[in-house]
């Protein structure tokens, strides 16, 4: 989820500043090259260690990094009511399944913070998950231009 994001936001105009995986945070204050951040991670069994062309920081600084969007969007209970303050950014999309606990959920938006539920912004995720689901049953494979024409259609988007 948080690859395709970070290169669906950049490809859109977007300045994404951080991304991480379990090992590490990468951190660019003026934006990542995530075209060669996903390359360097292909080339690397899918691991940013080692990535020398941005900040190395804690896996979990991700969240407090100062920006204007943040995506959790691999674990679940990453924010919770301990470590909510420490979030800079005044909006939170939740691209994992829960990655905000409940209590975690009250403290951020005591402090003003939005968030994006689960529930709606990885519905495209289990809309895809259902094409495969089609596709596997009806013995066929969509190319990913179809798929993602077919998920633009199911969410009324733009093309």
């Amino acid at each position: 989820m948080g690859s395709v994001t970070a290169q669906l936001l950049a490809e859109s105009g977007c300045n994404v500043v951080s991304v991480s995986d379990v090992d590490v945070t990468l951190y660019n204050e003026n934006g990542l090259d995530i075209p060669r951040v996903l390359h360097y991670a292909e080339q690397n069994k899918n691991s940013l260690k080692g990535y020398t062309e941005a900040e190395a920081l804690a896996p979990l600084e991700v969240l407090y990094l100062p920006c204007d969007v943040l995506i959790p969007a691999a674990t679940e209970n990453v924010i919770t009511a301990e470590n909510a303050e420490k979030i800079s950014a005044p909006i939170i999309v939740e691209g994992a399944n829960a990655p905000t606990t409940t209590k975690a959920d009250e403290r951020l938006l005591q402090l003003g913070k939005e968030i994006i539920p689960d529930i709606l912004a990885n519905a495209g995720g289990v809309t895809v998950s259902y094409f495969e689901w089609a596709q596997a049953r009806s013995m066929y494979k969509w190319k990913e231009a179809e798929v993602n024409q077919r998920l633009r259609d199911d969410f009324m988007l733009p093309a």
